[in-house]
């Protein structure tokens, strides 16, 4: 998991900078319109931001038709242009390789840096400004640091036109990665970047589309004058050329990462749709779709293997899980026209001695497949919308935990329409998902007492070595919980600590969770 923290400043409801810590499964609780859905859509800023520079969204690329951020106006504190919008994202780079980066900027030589000790965290932290000379929003600065220590800054001028770098720390650990022959400029001053020099256009449109703080994929960052980085010596030009390299990559390899783990982001909205009579996926897959649920139908019928299909109706079926009673089947028929030449031959109508005419008519038959619900009790066939509400909200949240390997998984009211047996048996899931995908986190906003329950109970029987068996086991490591409480001056963010018997350590505002004896003993 390499998103660790998330902070924001001057982002919908938040004016101070806000923290929150991510664990592997990460609850988000409060009453309605508190401010809970704000870190899932400060996420969704940063995905577009990340991957197409868009600073003013309004729908989004995962939002679909269910979300819209309304665009910077909207996301500023207070509606206030003047105030700029701070991320800063903490990563986990203990287990990323930062000095080999041929694979961004294509360097061979890169690799024949000697570093020393790399870094365990990284971060990337951006501002995002309104400019009165573009008229639009821009990200007027992104830093880059090492453990705790900010080391570069990148800065846009006001009107786009002109990009800076700076090492804002030479003594900085991180620098004896190239070894003592490393000798930056103390106390450098910001210097232009060649690669994002654009002349000035009244074009607001070529403006808003010109290179911003953040650097391009694939290519390093590119100076005037490599003098302006090192001390005068007798290092040749060659040198001088490797160490901006080693430079470039490490600014650029947290940024890439975290726009990598952006990209791996999945969100399912509470209002997911119920599949139609009959229902085909989409031609081609679309991201937007896991918002409405529809992409886990798509998936389920789309899959080539039928291992998905088995390992949701393991947890929809099994006693010990949701017991729901249903299971999902995926049937492929063919299909035959009434009039055709092929069917009129297998009716008798017409007669055929070409027995590898018929096979091969049969194979080039077009295919098609349907998705179906059985009801195990009754051992009928239906479609979804024959079923209850409740599966056709969960099977998405089941399809969503089990098929994604990796990334951020961000779930609102995963408990809508279901019943709490169905709830409870959803915290085994994340908990059992997260477990076995240490690069998966859950992000979960829920108003669910039950989903609570069930990871208070597992932590404790696992603190007790009381696990029933299959069960799996929980740590309070494994689990964060936040409780978003609405004030006057925005939302206030409580982190709720669990010890290892299961009993929050910290309070509960409101009176939460008063009514936990019954799942506890």
């Amino acid at each position: 998991m390499i998103l660790k923290a998330l902070t924001l400043e001057n982002f919908k409801g938040i004016r101070e900078p806000v923290r929150i810590e991510f664990a592997p499964i990460t609850l988000l609780f409060g009453p309605n319109n508190a401010g809970k859905s704000t870190i899932i859509q400060a996420l969704h800023y940063a995905r577009e931001i990340f991957e197409r520079g868009n600073t003013d969204p309004g729908r989004t690329l995962l939002g679909g038709d269910v979300l819209d951020l309304g665009g910077f106006d909207s996301l500023v504190h207070n509606h206030d242009r003047s105030r700029p919008i701070r991320m800063r994202f903490d990563l986990d780079v203990s287990k990323e390789d930062l000095g080999d980066l041929e694979q961004w900027i294509n360097i061979p030589t890169f690799g024949s840096a000697q570093f020393i000790q790399p870094p365990s965290r990284a971060s990337v932290e951006i501002e995002i400004q309104w400019s009165d000379t573009l008229q639009h929003p821009r990200i007027a600065s992104c830093s880059v640091g090492y453990d705790g220590k900010a080391l570069f800054k990148t800065e846009s001028s006001v009107d786009g036109r002109r990009i800076t770098f700076q090492v804002k720390d030479v003594e900085h650990p991180v620098m004896t990665w190239v070894g003592p022959s490393l000798r930056v400029v103390p106390n450098m001053e910001p210097i232009p970047l060649v690669e994002y020099q654009t002349p000035f256009s009244g074009d607001r449109q070529l403006l808003i589309s010109t290179p911003s703080v953040l650097p391009p994929s694939g290519k390093p960052l590119e100076f005037p004058e490599l003098g302006m980085l090192w001390e005068p010596e007798d290092d040749e030009q060659a040198s001088w050329q490797h160490h901006a390299l080693v430079i470039s990559s490490l600014f650029i390899a947290p940024i890439m990462l975290l726009r990598d783990s952006l990209r791996k982001f999945r969100y399912l909205s509470p209002f997911r749709e119920m599949p139609g009579r009959n229902h085909q996926p989409a031609r081609a897959p679309d991201e937007f779709r896991w918002s409405n649920g529809m992409a886990a139908w798509d998936l389920l019928l789309r899959h080539k293997s039928e291992a998905l299909v088995e390992k949701v109706n393991d947890w929809l079926t099994r006693e010990d899980r949701l017991n729901a009673g249903y299971r999902v089947e995926v049937k492929c028929y063919k299909e035959l026209e009434v009039n055709g030449p092929l069917m009129l031959a297998l009716t008798g109508e017409t007669v055929l001695d070409d027995e590898e005419w018929i096979r091969d008519a049969v194979r080039n038959l077009p295919e098609r497949r349907r998705l179906l619900i059985r009801d195990q009790r009754r051992d009928v066939e239906l479609y979804p919308q024959d079923v209850g509400v409740g599966i056709s909200q969960v099977v998405p949240v089941l399809v969503a935990a089990i098929h994604s390997q990796k990334g951020i998984i961000a779930i609102e009211e995963p408990e809508s329409n279901i019943h709490p047996a169905f709830q409870v048996a959803l915290g085994d899931l994340f908990i059992s998902q997260s477990q076995t995908k240490p690069d998966l986190m859950f992000l979960v906003e829920t108003h669910s007492e039950h989903l609570m329950l069930r990871f208070l109970r597992r932590i404790r029987e696992t603190g007790e070595n009381e696990l029933p068996p299959g069960a799996p086991s929980l740590t309070p490591e494994g689990v964060a919980v936040y409780f978003v409480e609405p004030e006057e001056d925005g939302p206030r963010i409580h982190r709720i600590r669990i010890d290892k018997d299961g009993d929050f350590i910290d309070r509960w505002p409101r009176g939460f969770f008063q009514e936990r004896m019954k799942e506890l003993y």
